[in-house]
């Protein structure tokens, strides 16, 4: 009886896993279609936009009392945004594939007691 609740337990929460992590990578793909097709819709990307130089200078200081200052281009500019969306998106389809992974080697756990109903009957 313990391992059959046991059986369904790990099913249910393989499942439940897979679900989880395909709703959230729905609802991850919606915003991505909104950055894409509607980005003044969206308030953090408003914010961010706000918080952001609108000049063209990446890098300034001073070095021994002289100024410097080091300038970018607005193509090395999309360039620099496109490899760090790639990254976060690199990262956030690794963590969907891992719990999609997890969810379903529990269910594979869940259905591969065949050896159960002997098992129950020794207790």
């Amino acid at each position: 009886m313990c391992i059959i609740m046991l059986k369904k337990i790990l099913i249910i929460f393989g499942g439940s896993l897979i679900t989880v992590s395909l709703a959230v990578s729905l609802v991850f793909s919606m915003f991505l279609y909104q950055v894409i097709y509607e980005p003044e819709q969206i308030g953090i990307l408003k914010w961010l936009a706000s918080k952001m130089p609108q000049t063209n200078e990446a890098l300034s200081g001073t070095i021994n009392d002289s100024h410097f200052a080091i300038y970018i281009t607005e193509p090395f500019r999309l360039i620099a945004c496109v490899i760090a969306i790639t990254f976060c998106l690199s990262i956030f389809v690794g963590i969907f594939r891992i719990i999609v992974a997890v969810g379903i080697d529990l269910i594979k756990l869940g259905t591969s007691f065949d050896t159960a109903e002997k098992f129950d009957n020794k207790f």
